[in-house]
């Protein structure tokens, strides 16, 4: 079969090998979906800033009832661009 070696992806210039068999959702490069807490921890900044940022379109974001869910993929996009 396929080795993992042989299915590189690349995305924003990073290369990514897929796992072969995950079950974790992670399976797609950048599909990581993390919450507004995780987001606030990653960039460093208090959640308020980043729901501020949400609400307002500046940050790619998806509200899924009352809560807000980015793509990690996204938010590092949106961080290098400024």
């Amino acid at each position: 079969g396929a080795r993992a070696t042989d299915r590189r992806v690349s995305i924003l210039g990073y290369s990514h090998v897929p796992p072969v068999d995950s079950q974790s959702g992670h399976d797609l490069p950048g599909a990581e979906v993390l919450t507004l807490a995780e987001v606030a921890a990653f960039l460093r900044v208090p959640e308020d800033a980043v729901r501020e940022l949400a609400d307002g379109g500046a940050l790619p974001a998806q509200r899924i009832g009352s809560e807000w869910r980015f793509l990690k993929r996204a938010v590092v996009e949106w961080l290098r661009l400024g």
